[in-house]
């Protein structure tokens, strides 16, 4: 295995770290590891640096890199928002690893934000044969709504803090000023927004995607918990796409959106090497084998 640094893009703007498999193997598909949020390209506690690693000594050549304005790449010169430059990039990436690695498909990872261009990529490239989400979009459904406030119905400290609220609301004194001072500190706070698409526009994506056989492995944690919180929510609020044997979703309500702490870790790591073998088998390697974690401070 050895890591390399490259850039790439139009002007050789964006940077990545490409891990290369001891042995290449041009049948397994390249694997993309997406930025979350403004983190750069280690990832959330380093994820992206392990299962770069992990994947690279199944034999998956992978990249990690930065989208425009983080980490080491340059900021875009052009006026496109996000939403239109996340998605060239990520194809940017796969023109490279194809140059590079030889790589004609491509499985596409990512952690909330990354999940999100990782989804909205997926049925524009016919490349992307696989995506792996974590904290991906997610839709409340009745049951969502039962688990939730359900036991809440029950506690008296609840109904206390809601009085609390509706009197506040009923007698509130505060002067117009005092208000619009408020407003201007809040507004003044920068705040990251995560906009999901209308259910019916994700679920005909899921269609494409389905159809196209493109393999999904959804992870969810208790990060999204005012989303998703019970284990079949994803698979009944999609219960009209036929996904077959595409299709795997987890619900982990014991690992945070970012998942600190060796157990989670490591059973992420089991998770998507399983899931990797199961889709791409790798001869004389076993799912079960052990995941080091990275050496590099």
């Amino acid at each position: 295995m050895r890591e390399k640094a490259v850039t790439f893009g139009s002007n050789k703007s964006l940077v990545g770290i490409y891990t290369r498999p001891a042995v290449d193997n041009p049948r397994l598909p390249g694997v993309i590891l997406l930025n979350s949020g403004i983190l750069h390209r280690i990832g959330a506690s380093r994820l992206h640096v392990t299962i770069a690693r992990m994947l690279a000594e199944l034999g998956f050549p992978v990249m990690r890199f930065d989208f425009s304005g983080i980490g080491d790449s340059e900021p875009r010169r052009d006026d496109l928002a996000f939403e239109e430059s996340a998605p060239r990039e990520v194809q940017d990436a796969m023109d490279r690893m194809e140059a590079i690695a030889g790589c004609q498909e491509f499985v596409i990872f990512g952690l909330c934000s990354g999940a999100d261009v990782a989804f909205q990529v997926g049925p524009m490239d016919r490349r992307i044969i696989g995506l792996i989400q974590l904290d991906a979009v997610a839709y409340r459904t009745w049951k969502w709504y039962l688990n939730h406030y359900g036991p809440r119905a029950l506690k008296m400290d609840v109904w206390a803090r809601f009085a609390g609220r509706v009197m506040s609301r009923l007698f509130n004194s505060a002067s117009k000023q005092a208000k619009e001072e408020l407003d201007m500190e809040t507004h003044a706070l920068p705040t990251y927004v995560r906009e999901f698409p209308p259910k019916e526009d994700f679920a005909k994506t899921l269609d494409v995607l389905a159809g196209r056989k493109v393999k999904q492995l959804y992870v969810f944690t208790d990060g999204m918990y005012m989303e998703y919180n019970y284990r079949g929510q994803f698979a009944e609020t999609f219960a009209g796409v036929d996904f077959g044997d595409t299709l795997q979703v987890e619900y982990w309500p014991d690992a945070d959106h970012i998942f600190r702490g060796p157990a989670p870790q490591k059973r992420l790591y089991a998770t998507i090497k399983e899931w990797m073998c199961d889709n791409w088998p790798v001869s004389g390697q076993s799912p079960d084998d052990t995941v080091e974690q990275p050496r590099v401070a």
